[in-house]
């Protein structure tokens, strides 16, 4: 897999945060 918390501040620019969170976590359905 990836790194979550490279990615999350990838996304976090980028909005997709919430993708990769939902992907990952599935916490954000």
């Amino acid at each position: 897999g990836y790194r979550p918390q490279f990615y999350v501040r990838t996304t976090d620019v980028t909005g997709n945060i919430k993708t990769f969170k939902s992907d990952d976590n599935t916490e954000i359905k």
